[in-house]
């Protein structure tokens, strides 16, 4: 199990036009076509690239959206990888950097087949902000992710929700 690391996710709030990815970290060779465009989808190393667009009118704008995933609901927050079966609820803590209006989400919790998705709202905020929490109960152990999406209400039927972030989390076993 590798350690526990904070994503972070750069995103594009375009106006009338769609940018194919902003630049948070230098783009390498293997992110590019053979043309010199960047490839579509691309979420190598430690970051993820989403576009969205904003309000006609507005300038397009860099977000940095980062978070922790904690078995606090607020204090100082411990950010894990991995939960004891007993934990209760996991907690996730985000904050959008140089977001200029809140916008609406879709926090997406999985564990194998089992799938929830929770509405909310991604908050502009210097600071750390509780997003969403999910009660875990200790046969629930195991491999879990949590996403946040992009809420696609207004969107064409069948539109595929954008992946903003994306975290993976162990709880283990409870003990004999």
């Amino acid at each position: 199990m590798r350690a526990p690391a904070l994503h972070i996710l750069g995103l594009c709030f375009g106006a009338a036009l769609t940018l194919p990815a902003c630049v948070d970290a230098p783009i390498t060779a293997d992110q590019l076509e053979a043309d010199g465009t960047l490839r579509g989808g691309y979420a190598g190393g430690g970051m993820q690239h989403a576009a969205l667009s904003a309000e006609p009118g507005q300038v397009a704008q860099a977000v940095r959206v980062s978070a922790v995933l904690a078995p606090q609901a607020d204090g100082p927050l411990e950010d894990r990888a991995e939960f004891d079966a007993d934990v209760g609820t996991v907690y996730l803590h985000v904050r959008a950097d140089g977001l200029l209006s809140s916008r609406r989400v879709v926090y997406r919790w999985k564990h194998d087949a089992f799938v929830v998705e929770v509405p909310g709202t991604l908050v502009a905020s210097d600071a750390m902000a509780l997003g969403t929490s999910f009660d875990i109960a200790p046969e629930q152990s195991g491999h879990w992710e949590v996403d946040v999406l992009a809420d696609t209400a207004g969107q064409a039927p069948g539109s595929e929700q954008q992946v903003l972030f994306h975290r993976e989390f162990v709880v283990n076993a409870p003990s004999l």
